[in-house]
């Protein structure tokens, strides 16, 4: 099946944003096919709910160096959703964000999620990103499921893994197992 028909949007964990293209070409670029990607006099109509959405008018004209890490980010989360995928795929979509940011963006990306009917598939290192983004999540090591369990199971096996490691409780749940990746899933 080609590329175009799949419906399967697919967020990078640097957001893949093309430095050459234009905040507005970067959210557009998917929705024509062909190697062009010509600067719209108007907004499609997919493109500009997305980029209302997300609070991005005055920054369209910019490019992707002249941008903050939020702003890259729901400019490449408006990329995905303007093709109106079946599948959302997000790979460490909050990694590159500092603690503050990070909050906030994991705080509308679960409102985004309730207010849309697509299923999620969130790759993440993070258990706090897990228990605000999943309905499941899946442990990894090394390439295999390794455990199945709700968010809440998750976290009390991070806490328990993470007073294991110090000798006590703590609430840094980050590194409870380095090796260890999440795969989190959100069904619609």
């Amino acid at each position: 099946m080609p590329a175009q028909k799949r419906r399967l949007a697919y967020l990078l964990q640097d957001y893949g944003l093309f430095p050459h293209l234009t905040v507005a070409q970067n959210i557009t670029f998917g929705l024509k096919s062909g190697w062009l990607n010509p600067r719209w006099k108007t907004l499609p109509k997919a493109a500009q709910r997305w980029v209302d959405a997300f609070e991005l008018g005055p920054i369209l004209d910019n490019y992707p160096a002249e941008i903050s890490g939020g702003q890259k980010q729901r400019t490449a989360i408006a990329r995905a959703l303007a093709v109106k995928p079946e599948l959302l795929m997000l790979d460490e979509p909050l990694a590159a964000l500092d603690v503050t940011l990070r909050v906030k963006m994991r705080a509308e990306l679960a409102e985004l999620q309730q207010q849309l009917d697509i299923p999620s598939i969130i790759i993440t290192h993070d258990p706090e990103d897990a228990l605000a983004l999943a309905d499941e999540v899946f442990r990894i090591s090394h390439g295999k499921i390794v455990g199945r369990s709700t968010p809440e199971e998750l976290m009390h096996w991070a806490k328990q893994a993470s007073a294991e490691e110090s000798g006590h409780d703590t609430k840094n749940h980050q590194s409870i197992v380095p090796s260890s990746t999440l795969g989190a899933l959100k069904i619609a």
